[in-house]
C-alpha cells in the first residue's frame, strides 16, 4: 500500500531477506528445544510468539490502505472477481506463481531425502535446511543490488534459467550424493529468492486498485501451487529424487515457454539487446 515502482521492489527484496531468515534458524531452534525440553516446548514457543505479534499489531498497527472499500463480506469477495477479469494480472500471477512451487515442495521433501534416503542425522538435516534458506536470502540480497542496473525482464529471465539449471542438476545428479542434491537445490533456491521481489512487483504493477486483494491472492496462489507440489513429492514414488527433480525442472521451463507471450501481453520489451541501465534512486 505504501510503495510503488523501484521503491516497492527494494522493500520486497528486504522482505525476502527477512522471510528467508526464519526458515534458516527455525530447524536449529527446534532441534535444541527437542533436546532440552521435548516437543511440547516447540508449540509453547509458537504460541508465545503468536501472542507477542498479536499484541504488537493490536497496539502499533495503523491502516495503510489509501482507500477503504465499504460493504459486506460478499461485496469484498467480489473484488477478487474484478481481479480475475484483469487479464494482465491473471496471466502474470498464474505464470509467476509457478516459480516457487519446487521451493515449497522441498519443504516437504527435505526430511525424505536427507533423513530417509541418505540417512543423515537431525543436526545435519537442520544445517542443510538452514543452508538452503541462506541461499534464498542471498538471492533476495543480490536482487536488491543488481535490480538498480538491469531491467526486470533480464533479471527474471536469468532467474528462470537458474531455476531450470538447479532443477536439471537435481534430476541428473541429485541421486548420486546428498551434497550434489543440496548444491543443486541451493542453486534453485538462490534464483527463487532473487526472482520473488521482481515477480511480485511485476504482478502488482498490473493493478491500480485493490492492492491488498491482489497481494493476498498472490500468496494464496503460491501456497496452492506449493501445496500441490508438496503432495506430489510426498507420494511413495520408486525414484523420489528423480520425481522431485522433474518437477523442479518442469516448473521454470513452463514459465520460460510462456515468458515471451506474457511480456507481449504486458507490453514489455523482450530481454534481448538491452544495455545496462544506470542505478535508480531508491
Amino acid at each position: 500500500d505504501r510503495y510503488e515502482g523501484p521503491r516497492r521492489k527494494y522493500i520486497l527484496a528486504w522482505i525476502g531477506i527477512i522471510l528467508g531468515f526464519a526458515p534458516m534458524i527455525a530447524p536449529m531452534i527446534g532441534a535444541v528445544l527437542l533436546r532440552v525440553a521435548g516437543w511440547r516446548a516447540v508449540f509453547l514457543l509458537q504460541a508465545a510468539l503468536g501472542a507477542g505479534v498479536l499484541s504488537a499489531s493490536w497496539r502499533f498497527y495503523r491502516e495503510t490502505a489509501a482507500e477503504r472499500i465499504p460493504g459486506r463480506l460478499l461485496t469484498l469477495m467480489g473484488r477478487y472477481v474484478h481481479l480475475a477479469r484483469n487479464g494482465r494480472y491473471a496471466m502474470s500471477v498464474t505464470a509467476m506463481g509457478l516459480i516457487l512451487g519446487p521451493f515449497y515442495g522441498f519443504i516437504a521433501f527435505a526430511p525424505i531425502v536427507y533423513l530417509q534416503i541418505y540417512g543423515l542425522s537431525n543436526r545435519s538435516f537442520s544445517l542443510l535446511f538452514g543452508l538452503n534458506a541462506l541461499t534464498g536470502m542471498s538471492g533476495a540480497f543480490v536482487c536488491m543490488r543488481v535490480m538498480r542496473r538491469l531491467p526486470d525482464t533480464v533479471l527474471l529471465t536469468i532467474c528462470l534459467l537458474g531455476c531450470a539449471a538447479g532443477g536439471a542438476g537435481i534430476l541428473l545428479w541429485g541421486g548420486w550424493h546428498y551434497a550434489a542434491f543440496a548444491a543443486a537445490m541451493c542453486l534453485m533456491t538462490f534464483f527463487c529468492g532473487m526472482s520473488r521481489p521482481l515477480s511480485n512487483n511485476l504482478i502488482l504493477e498490473q493493478v491500480r486498485h485493490d492492492i491488498g486483494s491482489a497481494s493476498s491472492f498472490i500468496v494464496f496462489y503460491q501456497f496452492l501451487v506449493g501445496a500441490l507440489c508438496m503432495r506430489l513429492v510426498s507420494l511413495p514414488w520408486e525414484a523420489p529424487i528423480r520425481v522431485f527433480g522433474l518437477i523442479a525442472l518442469l516448473m521454470p521451463v513452463v514459465v520460460l515457454a510462456i515468458w515471451p507471450l506474457l511480456l507481449h501481453r504486458l507490453g514489455m520489451p523482450p530481454p534481448v539487446g538491452i544495455s545496462v541501465e544506470p542505478a535508480d534512486a531508491v
